[in-house]
């Protein structure tokens, strides 16, 4: 009966050293490879360290657009072209950066010609404009004159305190009043009668009842005969009243998108023009 467990005992030990064996060889190479692949990483690092560093480029500071040397005569000659008004200038004897402006043309364009220079030379780098004074004179009805005197100073150029005591101006203008203008749509009216120039109107006769009448002189024109509240088509004009030593009437305008009416009046005359 000893004999009969012998032999099993015998075999389970064989395979019990059979696996160990087998485990322990395993084990061995796979140790053995993932030590070759930890020594080929080693390798290919240390061959990176030795390797030179790349230099990183140095920032840079931001490269400012250099403008060319503004002409202040040409700047302004070419906004006074765009803007439809009559310029003058005078650079200071004095002072280089000094500059006296005189635009004559209708209020609006004045100020535009200002206004176009400022958006001209409103980069960082340029040389602007610092004005000391802008002044208006009325000159006609529908016209004046600005005097613009500015600084022309370099983009470095700290603003100065106050304006210069040796201003270029010989007169005392009043200071310019900017009001705005009231916005209004544009009249009904029926009417085809078409004055070349109003200036030479002449009020020659009136009625007060018991229509009011306002009778007109036009060079080249048969006399108009108007009633209160007629039309002239072109300018835009309503007769508004009419007295014994005059004629009111409403002068239609368009200006930035909007209509605006502003008054006139004819006196009675024979023989000199309107006022």
């Amino acid at each position: 009966m000893a004999e009969s467990f012998k032999k099993p005992l015998w075999l389970w030990g064989s395979a019990v050293l059979l696996f160990t064996v087998a485990a322990i060889s395993v084990s061995y190479f796979l140790t053995g490879y993932q030590a070759s692949q930890l020594n080929e990483q080693l390798r290919t690092q240390q061959k990176q360290l030795q390797q030179s560093v790349p230099e990183v480029p140095q920032q840079t500071e931001p490269v400012l657009k250099e403008h060319p040397e503004t002409d202040v005569s040409t700047l302004l000659t070419q906004a006074a072209r765009q803007n439809n008004v009559d310029l003058y200038y005078q650079q200071s004897p004095e002072n280089a950066e000094q500059w006296l402006v005189g635009a004559n043309g209708t209020y609006q364009n004045a100020l535009r010609l200002v206004a176009s220079i400022m958006q001209a030379q409103q980069e960082m780098r340029q040389p602007f404009p610092f004005t000391q004074t802008l002044k208006w004179r009325d000159t006609g009805e529908n016209s004046g004159k600005l005097s613009w005197q500015f600084l022309w100073l370099s983009a470095g150029s700290p603003a100065p305190s106050e304006p210069s005591a040796h201003s270029l101006f010989k007169s005392d203008f009043p200071d310019v009043i900017a009001e705005p203008i009231e916005c209004l749509g544009k009249p009904e009216m029926q009417s085809d009668i078409h004055i070349s120039d109003w200036s030479l109107v002449q009020l020659i006769a009136t009625q007060t009842s018991p229509v009011k009448k306002a009778l007109l002189k036009i060079p080249n024109q048969p006399p108009l005969t108007l009633t209160e509240s007629s039309w002239i088509a072109d300018p835009l004009i309503q007769l508004q009243d009419v007295n014994g030593e005059y004629a009111e009437f409403k002068h239609w305008q368009k200006q930035a998108g909007c209509w605006s009416a502003k008054p006139l009046k004819l006196h009675l005359t024979k023989d000199s023009s309107s006022q």
